[in-house]
């Protein structure tokens, strides 16, 4: 972009324009003289004649008009019969009788218009035949109709109307040829007439050899001008398509570095995740727990943040997708309830979600774009509230035969927030003070991706002043319909006035039978936390460094279930997937269930994943209850 000056480019662009507007207006001008004295000569010319021909051409118009509307009313006549032979009802044929009496009046009427323009000697011979012929048809056709109205046999009644029709269809003849007559002398007229005009078309001529020489002048300078605007905008696209190809590799270069960086932050922060997990199953006292408690909390602060980056990064690009899928609202809810309720726990704040009985159970959407959406905003109500309660409020604002306009609202009795906040509320990296961000937190990146996930899904976001102060968030979502409900609220036993969220007390992991598992992974500090955590589980695990030690322990050893890094030296889980799936063709054994566990969460990678043969992806740093359920989906399956 450094040799592209815009301002330059368009002063010349704009005197060369200017210069052509010049040169054309000048030829047009002339242009336009000579096509004047032309016309002058030619309306001259025209006129002299136009007197001759106005009276002829105007009375045969009108004699021609009065012989149309003859030779109508006698085709309707004709028309009327069939008609009438048609009808088996006999007052259909007497209405149909009286519109037969009527076209005769209108051929009447307009025959003596005609005769009163005058009657050329050469119209007389044939009105003479019209007149003859009216003679012998009219009488039969009147006849024929009125027939139509007696009790005469239908062969009869058909003998008759064919002789009528055949009589009228002679007179329709004789009109058509009397019109023919009138149009042919009006031609003869204009032929006339075109003779004057051989001396004007040589004239024209002339002044068009004129004209065409001055348009290829001014042709050959506008096409000198459209080659050197076609240079000037030829390099200013070069630039501009090196600026483009700049800014793609920019933002490829954006995207590999995010990529990167997720992959290496998640896998350390998955280390330390599953070793607090870990710690927190131990017998601790109340102080290490507390310590490790609040060092797990931190990191899942530290992990909101970097996915909050890397979803405002994607949202700059324009890459922040929704995956629609169907999903259960109420296990939904049920979930994003059961993520924040420790932290509402731990303020000894009442948690409570209410949804009203015309929202419907199933419904296609993206549930985990929902979910980040709740999360976000339950969590911001339960951090800015110090005592009393946060409610979710779940109702259906319009639907139809194929989406429903579902409206969130989450309340709470915090600090509230002031009117002059409000509008930049949910913009990029904003809060409402500075005051605020350092007592509680928080990049202020979160309601600016709620609101472009709520706009994404067809819905939007705002926020109002409780009745009884607080704040009042809520987003709507358009979400498409689902037929058949599997399951009504009343068998999920959901539909309550409210349902207060209470601690729950630890359920021990049931003891299942000893599967054992294949954990293909590079860093060692992730080989013991996936280790650990499965012999919390009572499941038995195996250990390959990367995808090369990993089949060769395939080919010797059987497993339940893989789970695969992707990124690992020797041998990456793409290309160990890929020759797992081969041997299971060639030797004909079960299907390996093959979970990603991977520090790639960008766009993309679980359809990497999945492409490349893996059954499931599971995004590091994750929970031991969400390795736990995974597992258990994959184990269960292969079972059944």
């Amino acid at each position: 972009m450094e040799n592209f000056n815009p301002s330059h480019s368009e002063e010349n662009i704009s005197s060369d324009v200017n210069s052509m507007s010049s040169l054309l207006k000048k030829g047009f001008s002339l242009i336009l003289v000579l096509i004047a004295i032309l016309a002058s000569i030619n309306i001259y010319q025209l006129q002299k004649s136009k007197q001759q021909l106005n009276e002829l051409v105007s009375i045969n118009i009108q004699k021609m008009a009065q012989g149309s509307i003859m030779r109508d009313s006698i085709r309707q006549r004709t028309i009327s019969i069939y008609k009438m032979f048609q009808m088996e009802d006999y007052f259909d044929r007497d209405d149909e009788l009286i519109r037969f009496y009527k076209y005769a009046q209108r051929y009447v009427a307009a025959r003596e218009i005609k005769d009163s323009l005058g009657i050329s000697d050469i119209e007389k011979e044939l009105n003479s035949k019209i007149s003859d012929q009216i003679k012998i048809a009219q009488p039969i056709t009147r006849d024929v109709a009125e027939s139509m109205l007696s009790n005469i046999s239908r062969e009869v009644l058909k003998t008759k109307v064919s002789f009528a029709i055949t009589s009228q269809e002679k007179l329709y003849s004789l009109l058509d040829e009397l019109n023919s007559l009138q149009e042919n002398q009006s031609e003869k007229a204009l032929q006339d007439i075109n003779k004057n005009f051989t001396y004007i078309m040589i004239l024209t001529f002339i002044v068009t050899i004129i004209v065409i020489f001055l348009c290829l002048q001014i042709a050959i300078k506008l096409y000198s001008h459209v080659i050197n605007t076609s240079n000037i905008l030829s390099n200013k696209n070069i630039d501009l398509k090196q600026a483009y190809i700049k800014a793609e590799e920019s933002t490829k270069t954006k995207s590999e570095f995010l990529a990167k960086m997720s992959h290496e932050i998640r896998t350390p922060m998955n280390g330390v995740m599953g070793m607090l997990q870990l710690l927190l199953t131990e017998d601790l006292n109340d102080v290490q727990k507390d310590y490790a408690q609040t060092a797990l909390n931190s990191s899942k602060s530290l992990l909101t943040i970097i996915n909050d980056i890397l979803d405002f990064s994607k949202m700059e690009a324009g890459k922040l997708d929704i995956n629609n899928m169907q999903f259960s609202l109420s296990s939904t809810i049920n979930d994003v309830v059961a993520t924040v309720e420790n932290s509402a726990q731990v303020k000894n704040i009442k948690l409570s979600y209410f949804i009203k009985s015309d929202v419907e159970e199933y419904y296609v959407g993206d549930s985990n774009r929902i979910s980040q959406i709740l999360i976000n905003l339950i969590g911001n109500a339960i951090k800015f509230t110090e005592q009393g309660g946060v409610d979710v409020i779940i109702s259906l604002n319009e639907s139809d035969d194929e989406f429903s306009l579902l409206k969130i609202e989450v309340s709470d009795s915090g600090i509230g927030i002031s009117d002059e906040a409000k509008s930049s509320l949910f913009t990029s990296f904003t809060q409402v003070d500075n005051t605020i961000s350092r007592i509680y937190g928080g990049t202020g990146l979160g309601l600016s991706i709620c609101k472009q996930l709520c706009n994404l899904m067809g819905g939007d976001i705002g926020v109002y002043n409780g009745e009884n102060g607080g704040s009042v968030f809520w987003f709507t979502l358009k979400l498409a319909r689902v037929e058949d409900q599997e399951n009504s609220w009343d068998a999920l036993n959901t539909l309550k006035d409210e349902k207060i969220l209470k601690p729950q007390p630890a359920v021990d992991q049931e003891p299942l039978d000893k599967k054992k598992i294949l954990i293909v992974e590079d860093k060692e500090v992730n080989q013991v936390v996936t280790q650990k955590m499965l012999e919390k589980l009572n499941y038995v695990s195996d250990l390959a460094e990367n995808g090369k030690i990993a089949i060769e322990k395939i080919k010797s050893q059987s497993y339940d279930l893989i789970l695969m890094d992707c990124h690992m030296p020797y041998m990456d889980g793409f290309e160990a997937t890929q020759i797992i799936r081969e041997i299971e063709k060639e030797k004909n054994i079960s299907h390996y269930p093959i979970i990603a566990l991977t520090g790639n969460a960008m766009k993309g990678d679980r359809e990497k994943c999945l492409d490349s043969g893996m059954d499931d992806f599971l995004a590091k740093p994750f929970k031991m209850s969400d390795l736990s359920k995974i597992i258990e989906k994959w184990i269960n399956k292969e079972a059944h």
